[in-house]
């Protein structure tokens, strides 16, 4: 039996979309972080999403999210490891001390650029979007 064209199944496209930061985002919370843990101070080096990675302080959610500002520098910082290891895995898995210290804000509470992170190279500051900070009140 021959198929008819009309049966055949057209490729898949990709569905993926990156959800994430833009590199230039990522260079400019770098910077602001001078290329160190925001938790720890140490430097940061090696592959990111493994040895390195960039922390949404308030999430983006599954499947990312339409709000431009948690891609914003105000709401990322610069942890080593990844989701699961280092830094990075212990304020994903502790995430009452994460709130506490900024490095996690829940939504409906209050915007990133509003809470302070006690961060490691800076001390107590917030963090604004254009990848600058200031000592919190």
């Amino acid at each position: 039996m021959k198929r008819s064209s009309s049966l055949r199944r057209a490729p898949l496209r990709s569905r993926y979309r990156s959800t994430g930061p833009t590199p230039e985002t990522v260079g400019i919370v770098a910077k602001r972080d001078e290329g160190s843990c925001a938790y720890c101070g140490g430097e940061i080096l090696g592959e990111r999403g493994w040895d390195w990675s960039v922390q949404h302080r308030l999430r983006r959610g599954n499947g990312g999210t339409g709000r431009e500002f948690v891609n914003l520098a105000g709401n990322l910082v610069l942890l080593c490891g990844s989701g699961t290891t280092k830094c990075h895995g212990l304020v994903e898995g502790n995430p009452a001390w994460a709130r506490q210290h900024g490095f996690r804000v829940d939504d409906g509470e209050t915007l990133p650029a509003d809470t302070p992170i006690e961060h490691a190279v800076h001390g107590r500051v917030l963090l604004d979007d254009e990848g600058g900070w200031r000592e919190a009140p």
